[in-house]
């Protein structure tokens, strides 16, 4: 079965993270996507704040805020989870998921 792009992502960095344990912000890092949006809606937030409108820039710092608690939030669950799911994954399989599906 071939792997979507997200999946052979996900088994990559699983298997570069097999023997070292990830750090909080390589984790963070690794979900950039999802937190680099909330700079400019913050900053669109402190111009609205300023400028014209108080209520629309708070609700928009607070989800900007919101989106990078919850990116740190996960990071750290990451991290603190990594032990377990190093014990329970079948490195084997990872390794033979990457070479069927990989370049």
């Amino acid at each position: 079965m071939k792997r979507t792009k997200t999946q052979l992502a996900w088994l990559r960095n699983s298997w570069g993270s097999k023997d070292a344990r990830p750090t909080v912000w390589r984790v963070f890092w690794s979900v950039r996507k999802a937190w680099l949006l909330a700079i400019p809606v913050a900053a669109f937030g402190i111009w609205e704040f300023v400028s014209d409108s108080p209520v629309l820039g708070c609700i928009l710092i607070s989800v900007a805020w919101g989106n990078i608690f919850a990116s740190v939030a996960l990071s750290t669950r990451a991290v603190s989870l990594w032990p377990v799911f190093r014990e329970i994954t079948h490195w084997k399989r990872v390794e033979d998921l990457i070479r069927e599906n990989g370049e």
